[in-house]
């Protein structure tokens, strides 16, 4: 979240905006935008939840497969990427009461590797962390 925040604030976005457009994702752009600190701390929340899952699976996965634990770098970047697609190129443009008004390239290979970099190889690593190299 700190990385987007980071990105838009090079266009004056405020960072409560950056929460909002991921409330946004469930009530739509226009009460997302006008709910305040209110739909500002939901947005956060859900990424939190979100974020949460996604690192949980991982963590779950790499109990039973050593290989996750192996080669946390390759397999967690491969797992961020994927992340990346399900959630910026699938649910969200085909789910989201707001889906993206438009394509920025620059913006989402830099949300690519920053999935693979900031959440995957991460993720990867806890687990690795966790369950040793048994």
């Amino acid at each position: 979240m700190l990385f987007a925040m980071a990105w838009w604030a090079q266009s004056d976005t405020p960072p409560a905006r950056i929460l909002q457009s991921v409330w946004a994702w469930i009530v739509g752009r226009e009460a997302a935008f006008g709910g305040g600190a209110a739909t500002a701390f939901a947005g956060a929340a859900l990424y939190f939840v979100l974020m949460s899952a996604i690192v949980a699976i991982y963590h779950a996965a790499a109990r039973e497969h050593r290989v996750l634990r192996e080669r946390p770098i390759l397999l967690g970047a491969l797992y961020g990427a994927a992340w990346f697609v399900l959630l910026h190129l699938i649910v969200v443009p085909l789910f989201s009461a707001a889906p993206p008004k438009r394509f920025i390239p620059d913006w989402y290979l830099a949300c690519l590797l920053a999935h693979m970099v900031l959440i995957g190889i991460p993720a990867a690593w806890m687990s690795r962390r966790w369950y040793g190299m048994r």
